[in-house]
């Protein structure tokens, strides 16, 4: 992920990013608002076809770009899955 999306970013927007943490298929949602940048991350079920958010697995708010795109950099899968929103 390139960090100048980060930076781009509108308040209140986000990112949906595939990923894996500490070895499960997850989502990533990282926010942005005033203060900095928020990211949520869930694991995943499946529910027939779709594939859902499950259970939370960490929530954690950064000052910084970099040091969101370096969790980004990470936990993302490759090739990057992103989606904004």
């Amino acid at each position: 992920m390139c960090l100048r999306e980060l930076r781009t970013m509108d308040l209140d927007s986000g990112l949906r990013i595939r990923g894996r943490y500490n070895g499960r298929n997850a989502f990533l949602f990282v926010t942005k608002s005033a203060e900095g940048y928020a990211v949520a991350i869930y694991g995943l079920k499946r529910k027939g076809k779709a594939t859902l958010p499950e259970k939370q697995l960490l929530i954690k708010e950064f000052n910084s770009d970099g040091e969101v795109g370096k969790l980004i950099a990470q936990t993302a899968t490759k090739p990057l899955s992103a989606y904004s929103y």
